[in-house]
């Protein structure tokens, strides 16, 4: 949008200065001629120069008008969007889906872990795409565990906690 608004503002300007030119040139022509006096010619130019700006303002004026309604219009489009945007999540909320707690940390993995083992007969692996009661992704935080691993990105403490309870880097 803004560069439609330095587009007609320049366009107009353009337009302007040609004007100005112009008549300009219509002096100098006079001049040659000699068929003016300079007085008038002075007079003429002065006239034509001040349409000329009378023209740019009302141009200006116009360029105004319509780059006001065009940020109108995407505002009246952007607070459109964001009450749509709300208005999803109203109707999201509404089906009361848990939200998955991150697995991101550590020790709450490494619980919920233990708490998987104790259910599992002492297995410490959870199988693919494996959720615990409470909404815990306990797959995906082994999966996250092992990437860091591969990548030598798992503190050696964490490592060594998850192979004392028999936790398999490669499944």
């Amino acid at each position: 949008m803004e560069f439609t608004r330095t587009w007609l503002f320049l366009c107009v300007i353009a337009l302007s200065a040609a004007t100005i030119a112009v008549t300009f040139i219509c002096l100098a022509y006079a001049l040659i001629k000699g068929s003016h006096s300079i007085s008038n010619l002075i007079e003429s130019v002065d006239i034509k120069v001040h349409e000329a700006i009378e023209t740019l303002n009302k141009s200006i004026t116009e360029m105004r008008m319509i780059t006001s309604d065009i940020s109108k219009s995407s505002n009246e489009i952007v607070e459109n969007l964001l009450q749509i945007s709300q208005d999803a999540k109203t109707k999201v909320s509404e089906f009361n889906i848990p939200t998955p707690l991150r697995y991101e940390d550590f020790e709450t993995g490494f619980q919920e872990t233990l708490k998987f083992m104790e259910l599992n007969n002492s297995e410490p692996n959870a199988p693919e795409n494996h959720i615990t009661q409470s909404g815990y992704s306990l797959w995906k935080w082994q999966e996250g565990q092992r990437g860091l691993f591969r990548k030598r990105k798992l503190e050696y403490e964490k490592i060594k906690h998850l192979e004392d309870i028999g936790f398999k880097w490669i499944v």
